[in-house]
């Protein structure tokens, strides 16, 4: 009788049968406990709670199933069409790699851009584990086992160095399993501006990505995604972000397309006077499926959480939204609200959404609240009447209804991208 293989034997066996087996070292040891780490907890089935409406394990292993990865094949990949017109550092991943030799690096003062590899690795992987070990999960450990060729990104205090455009380029002629690791620090009194991409040219892909953020006292950063994927890619996406004194944080996430996305971000606010602000859009249609959790935790005092998500649903679409707040004993004074609004516009969509509150704390003000529902009929008619088609009405009131989640979109070249695929989605 044939052995059945688990689908933690089949990642172990990719790893061992790979050149990331090398002789000992210590990025090689922080891999194989990594491998370990995910193969004791599993990746998350349908009983899993956190993943009880994102059937993500068997979706991989479905692909598994249709396609062998080909993880050695190196694409030549001419990128200068698709990287944003500005000044900046335009930093290059292909197939899950960073690539240096094709990136558009303009060093300043105060700013270290980093390939993490075994040469560089010893002095990155004690902020690798500080960064991750407030979340750490089997996607978190499946990354650390197989990353190849990461990203450090390192702003010197008082210092505010040119924007930073993050690319991940897909190509391949058999399936893409891609690991991208990226770890951002931000000195005290320092600030940066990062912008992350995908563009798919061809290939079935699975991209399993970790990002970890530290932020020093009074340090500020502004992270903006665009994830707009190919009908058969999946995306798992893993952001750690850990806040000290004083310091802010800035996200915005905005999901188009793609067959399945999961979207976890996890943010410590470990001191006082931190702020956090997370804004999200998930404009769906076709059979996409997009799976955004959150998790904000509250430690000190003083401090400010506001999230706002927003989705439009069309046609087979799943939407899921899961956000957690938690308030620690002693975090008096916290300031933390949370709201997901969603608008279905056919019988076939679906849509999950569970906020949650944890409060261990009595002098806080915390609030959350979800809607779901159809287009305003007085509305449309409303607008019917002073000369506008029902299409046209309708795609009025869809962009008021999402212009709110672009309001931290800093880089003007990023949100008028972002505006562009709204109307033509909505129109």
């Amino acid at each position: 009788m044939e052995e059945t293989l688990t689908l933690e034997d089949v990642i172990s066996a990719a790893y061992h049968g790979s050149s990331i087996s090398k002789p000992d070292s210590i990025l090689k040891n922080f891999k194989e406990t990594a491998l370990s780490e995910m193969e004791a907890m599993g990746l998350p089935h349908k009983k899993h709670e956190e993943y009880k409406y994102t059937p993500i394990r068997k979706v991989i292993e479905k692909m598994l199933q249709t396609g062998d990865a080909d993880n050695e094949y190196i694409p030549n990949v001419d990128v200068s069409s698709f990287v944003y017109q500005v000044e900046g550092n335009h930093l290059i991943f292909v197939n899950g790699e960073f690539r240096p030799d094709l990136s558009i690096i303009n060093i300043t003062d105060g700013l270290e851009i980093t390939k993490i590899d075994e040469s560089s690795f010893k002095e990155f992987g004690e902020v690798i584990n500080k960064a991750s070990d407030q979340s750490y999960n089997a996607f978190t450990a499946w990354n650390s086992a197989m990353f190849q060729n990461g990203l450090s990104i390192e702003v010197a205090k008082k210092t505010n160095p040119a924007p930073i455009f993050i690319y991940h380029f897909y190509q391949s002629e058999s399936l893409v399993l891609s690991h991208p690791r990226i770890l951002v620090s931000v000195e005290s009194s320092a600030a940066v501006d990062i912008t992350e991409k995908s563009i798919f040219t061809n290939g079935q892909v699975f991209s399993n990505n970790v990002t970890e953020v530290l932020l020093q006292q009074n340090a500020k950063m502004s992270l903006t995604k665009l994830q707009n994927h190919d009908e058969q890619s999946v995306l798992h996406d893993g952001v750690h972000v850990r806040q000290a004194r004083d310091s802010r944080f800035d996200i915005n996430t905005f999901s188009f397309a793609g067959k399945m996305i999961r979207n976890n971000l996890n943010i410590s606010l470990d001191d006082e006077n931190c702020e956090t602000n997370m804004h999200g859009l998930y404009l769906l249609n076709g059979t996409t499926h997009v799976d955004n959790h959150t998790a904000v935790d509250h430690k000190k005092p003083h401090s400010l959480s506001n999230e706002l998500y927003k989705g439009i649903v069309d046609g087979k679409a799943k939407a899921v939204f899961n956000g957690k707040i938690f308030v620690r004993p002693g975090a008096q004074q916290t300031n933390a609200f949370q709201s997901n609004n969603n608008v279905s516009l056919s019988e076939g969509a679906t849509i999950n959404t569970k906020p949650q509150l944890e409060i261990w704390a009595d002098d806080v003000k915390c609030s959350h609240g979800c809607t779901i529902g159809q287009l305003d009929e007085e509305a449309i008619f409303y607008l019917r009447a002073r000369g506008l088609d029902e299409v046209s009405a309708k795609a009025m009131l869809l962009n008021a209804f999402a212009e709110e989640t672009l309001q931290n979109v800093t880089q003007e070249v990023v949100n008028s991208e972002i505006t562009e695929m709204i109307s033509n989605r909505l129109q």
